[in-house]
């Protein structure tokens, strides 16, 4: 039996409750009412007055460590299941992806290859804005990423299709989409670790930041710190990848294509080229998110403008 006695905090008034054995309480208000300062304050992990007992066993007359046994209070937090997800959509998608494909290359239309190009992009923009923290208010929070992002890989894509792949006709599925998709994916990643790194840093690095602009410095010049380090993480995965090819993995590409028979010395090119498009693509994608956020989040009167920004998702505690 659990026994709540008169327990209270700042931000949590005067509680009392019994929990009789094989009972089951549910706390319900909405968010901030207090319920997790209720559990926290139960479980003694911060201030708090009034008392508990756990089958007439007080609180008090126990070591911390061997209470917090007795309520065994565990915190979860609401993303959780997020990683689970992940690999059931995989599953799914990949099981799927094989059956379009087949119907796409049978019907070689070029707004058809067109149409699933820009779903490949809605559906990456928004990969991209689900993985930031500090995400853009509106259409903001989706587009910069997406758009910078698509035109990266857009631009690649088609120079590879009409001057090295050549395919008759350029925009032909079989070639087209598989190569877009291993570079979209690619800058994809880029781009969500240069947002993710620009909006954090410049949340904490605000005083700096604030300080030149109030010494004169333009809104460029105050947030370039910030910005070669966005830069920076966004370039990360490529350039880790194109030191370590080789010699620690061999990327997928070439594996299938040495799998399948093709000559090793023919696979390793196709693989360089793909490299260089990659490399290509999420260094124009990753200049063009990071410097577009960054003129979001500032405005021509050189002011950092960090109330664009949402706010953060709440993290509940059960």
């Amino acid at each position: 039996m659990l026994d709540v006695a008169g327990i209270e905090r700042p931000g949590l008034s005067r509680t009392s409750f019994t929990v009789p054995d094989g009972g089951i309480a549910t706390i319900m208000g909405p968010s901030g009412s207090g319920k997790s300062l209720l559990l926290r304050a139960i479980a003694d992990m911060g201030p708090n007055d009034g008392g508990a007992a756990v089958d007439g066993i007080l609180r008090s007359s126990v070591p911390a460590h061997e209470w917090r046994r007795m309520v065994a209070y565990l915190p979860a937090e609401s993303d959780w299941w997020s990683d689970a997800v992940a690999a059931i959509r995989m599953i799914v998608q990949l099981s799927l992806v094989g059956l379009v494909l087949k119907a796409v290359f049978a019907i070689a239309s070029p707004w058809l290859t067109l149409l699933i190009a820009v779903i490949m992009c809605g559906f990456a923009g928004r990969e991209i804005m689900a993985r930031q923290d500090d995400r853009l208010k509106g259409i903001w929070g989706w587009s910069i990423g997406a758009v910078a992002m698509t035109t990266g890989a857009a631009i690649v894509t088609v120079i590879a299709l009409t001057s090295q792949i050549q395919a008759d006709p350029w925009w032909q599925p079989r070639f087209a989409l598989p190569l877009f998709g291993m570079i979209l994916g690619n800058v994809m990643i880029g781009t969500s670790l240069g947002l993710h790194t620009l909006t954090g840093d410049l949340k904490r690095d605000r005083a700096t930041v604030e300080a030149q602009l109030l010494l004169g410095a333009n809104r460029w010049t105050a947030t370039a710190p910030v910005v070669r380090r966005a830069l920076k993480n966004g370039f990360m995965p490529i350039i880790n990848s194109m030191s370590a090819i080789g010699i620690v993995f061999l990327p997928g590409m070439m594996t299938g294509q040495i799998l399948a028979g093709v000559d090793p010395q023919q696979a390793v090119k196709y693989q360089l080229l793909i490299m260089f498009l990659i490399a290509g693509a999420t260094g124009l994608g990753v200049l063009l998110a990071v410097f577009g956020m960054t003129w979001r989040l500032t405005d021509s009167r050189d002011r950092l403008r960090l109330d664009r920004l949402a706010l953060a998702p709440r993290v509940s505690q059960r």
